[in-house]
C-alpha cells in the first residue's frame, strides 16, 4: 500500500527556495523509509503546473487560493464566498481525506500579512489543519519561521495551529522564542533549515548563453541574489542604490543575477534589468534569464566567488554551493540563518547598507579564504540533523 504525502507550501509561485525542502523532504523518505514503504507525493499549488509535476515527480492540485491577486479581491479562500461553486470545496476535502499526512512548510508562513477572517497565510494554514483533523489526519508543520505578528487574531490562530498539529518543527530558534512568548507550551523543535539536506550535482546541465557567460571571464564573479523590497519604500530603494553605487566603484568584478523567483508577480529578473540600466555598460554583467530547477541554481551558485544575497534562500543556496554570502538582513529570518551558520560578520543589517559596507564585507571575505571550508563543514554538520525531520515524519506515520 502506498503512503500518501501531501506538501502544503508556497508551491506554484516559482521560487526554488519554496520548492526545494519538498524535494529533499521527498529524497530523504524514498532513501529512509524501511524497503517495503512506497510513497506518491502530492502538492498544494497555486498554479498546477505540468513543468514542477515533471521536473518534481509530484501530483500537483489547486489549494484554495485564487490564482492571481486580482481574482483574490474582496474574497476569502476559494470556495468560501457566496457565489463560489460549493463542489471545488467538496472535491478539495475528498483530497484531503485521501492522504495519509500532512506536510505544512517550510518557510516563512507565521505572518499577518493581508490577513481576514479567511483571507491571509495564517487563516489558511489553520484551515488546513482543521480539515486534516476532521479526517484524523497527521499534520506535520515543517521548518517554519515566524514574523512578529501584530494582530491579536493571527495570534490566537497561530496558537491552535501550533497545538493541533502532530509535530512541530522550526528552521531558528527566533521563532521557537516568539512562539513560546505567546504562551504556547507544546514541544517545538529546532531544526536547521531543510533546503541544507539537498545533495549538490554537479552534473546538471545549464543552457549555453548561461554556461557560456559563466565560463568565459577570468574575473571574480559576484552573485546577486536580490528580490523586491518596495514594500520597504525608502529603506528598499537605499538597498538598490547603495548596490548599484558599489558595482558601478567596482568594475573589476563580473556580476551575475541570479533570479530565485521567476513568478510573473515577484519575478527577480525585472529587478535585474531595472539595475542592469543604472550599471555603467563596460562593467560585465549577466542576467539568468532561464528557470532552473533548484539543484541547477545550486551549481550557478557553485561557480561563482561570493554573493551579495537580499533572498534569505539566495544565503542559503550559496552556502550550500560552498561560495560566501554576504546577507542583506530585512527580516529575523535572515540574521537568525548568518548567525546559526557562524556567519554573522557577513551580515548588513539593511538601516546601515551602503556601499562601502558592501566592498568592507567583500574584502572580508577575500581575506578570509578558509570561510569556504567553515561553511562546508556547517553545512555537513547541518545536513545530518536535517535528516532528524524525515526520522520525525516515519516515526508519525508508524503511529
Amino acid at each position: 500500500m502506498k503512503t500518501k504525502v501531501l506538501f502544503i507550501g508556497a508551491y506554484g509561485i516559482e521560487n526554488v527556495g519554496d520548492d526545494l525542502p519538498m524535494l529533499v523532504m521527498m529524497d530523504n523518505l524514498q532513501k529512509l523509509a524501511p524497503k517495503d514503504t512506497t510513497f506518491e507525493f502530492h502538492s498544494l499549488s497555486r498554479h498546477p503546473s505540468r513543468w514542477e509535476e515533471k521536473k518534481y515527480n509530484v501530483i500537483q492540485h489547486q489549494n484554495l487560493e485564487y490564482a492571481t491577486r486580482e481574482d483574490a479581491q474582496g474574497k476569502w479562500f476559494r470556495g468560501l464566498n457566496y457565489n463560489d461553486n460549493r463542489d471545488e470545496f467538496y472535491n478539495f476535502l475528498k483530497l484531503i481525506k485521501s492522504m495519509d499526512v500532512l506536510i505544512i512548510g517550510a518557510g516563512n508562513f507565521i505572518i499577518d500579512i493581508s490577513i481576514d477572517i479567511f483571507k491571509g497565510p495564517i487563516p489558511l494554514i489553520w484551515w488546513y489543519v482543521h480539515l486534516a483533523k476532521l479526517y484524523n489526519k497527521k499534520v506535520f508543520l515543517y521548518g517554519l519561521s515566524a514574523a512578529t505578528l501584530q494582530s491579536e487574531y493571527a495570534q490566537l490562530l497561530t496558537k491552535e495551529i501550533i497545538n493541533k498539529s502532530d509535530i512541530v518543527t522550526l528552521r531558528d530558534s527566533y521563532t521557537k522564542k516568539y512562539l513560546q512568548s505567546l504562551g504556547i507550551e507544546k514541544k517545538l523543535l529546532v531544526l536547521p533549515d531543510p533546503t541544507l539536506g539537498v545533495i549538490q550535482n554537479t552534473k546538471v546541465s545549464l543552457q549555453k548563453r548561461d554556461k557560456v557567460a559563466l565560463q568565459k571571464t577570468q574575473k571574480q564573479k559576484i552573485a546577486l541574489g536580490l528580490r523586491d523590497l518596495s514594500f520597504l519604500e525608502d529603506k528598499g530603494k537605499k538597498v538598490f542604490e547603495s548596490l548599484v553605487h558599489f558595482i558601478n566603484l567596482h568594475p573589476n568584478y563580473c556580476y551575475i543575477f541570479v533570479p530565485q523567483s521567476t513568478y510573473s508577480e515577484d519575478d527577480d529578473r525585472k529587478i535585474a534589468h531595472t539595475l542592469s540600466k543604472k550599471i555603467d555598460k563596460t562593467i560585465d554583467t549577466h542576467i539568468i534569464e532561464n528557470r532552473y530547477t533548484p539543484k541547477e541554481l545550486i551549481n550557478i551558485y557553485a561557480m561563482c566567488d561570493i554573493t551579495i544575497a537580499i533572498r534569505l534562500h539566495s544565503a542559503v543556496f550559496s552556502h550550500i554551493a560552498k561560495t560566501p554570502a554576504i546577507a542583506i538582513s530585512y527580516l529575523p529570518k535572515v540574521e537568525a540563518f548568518m548567525k546559526d551558520f557562524k556567519t554573522s560578520k557577513q551580515i548588513i543589517d539593511i538601516k546601515d547598507i551602503s556601499s562601502k559596507k558592501l566592498a568592507k564585507k567583500v574584502r572580508y571575505i577575500q581575506n578570509n579564504p578558509s570561510l569556504r571550508d567553515t561553511i562546508q563543514k556547517q553545512t555537513k554538520q547541518k545536513r545530518k540533523k536535517v535528516k532528524k525531520y524525515t526520522h520525525l515524519l516515519l516515526s508519525l506515520l508508524k503511529g
